[in-house]
C-alpha cells in the first residue's frame, strides 16, 4: 500500500528481537489494518487512536479504558488531520472529578 503517511513501529529499548517496521497509509482504515496497530485496536478496552508529540515529532497513541490508559504505537511522518489530538487523562484528577459532577 502506498500512502501519504508512514508509521514506524515503536519498540521499547528493553525489548530485543523485534523489528521496527515501517508502513505506509492514507486513511484511518488503512492505518488500523497495519498489524502492529491492529493489535491495539482489537483490544476489548480500546477507546481510540490519537496523535501526540515526542520531541516535536508526531506519534500515534492508542487510548484504552476511556483514555485513562495509553500506549505509544509508533512514530508518524506527519499529522493526519482526521486523528484527534491526544490529551492525557488521569483518574481522580481535578478535570476528572469535575466531569463526574456534571454527569
Amino acid at each position: 500500500m502506498t500512502g501519504e503517511f508512514t508509521i514506524r513501529r515503536h519498540v521499547p529499548n528493553f525489548i530485543d528481537g523485534v523489528d521496527e517496521e515501517t508502513c505506509s497509509f492514507s486513511t484511518q482504515g488503512e492505518l488500523e489494518r497495519i498489524e502492529f496497530v491492529r493489535r491495539h485496536v482489537m483490544r476489548s478496552v480500546f477507546t481510540r487512536l490519537s496523535v501526540g508529540t515526542s520531541n516535536g515529532s508526531p506519534i500515534l497513541i492508542s487510548e484504552h479504558n476511556d483514555g485513562y490508559e495509553w500506549w505509544v504505537v509508533g512514530y508518524l511522518s506527519g499529522t493526519p488531520e482526521w486523528l484527534p489530538k491526544w490529551s492525557p487523562k488521569y483518574k481522580n484528577s481535578k478535570e476528572d472529578r469535575a466531569a463526574k459532577r456534571r454527569e
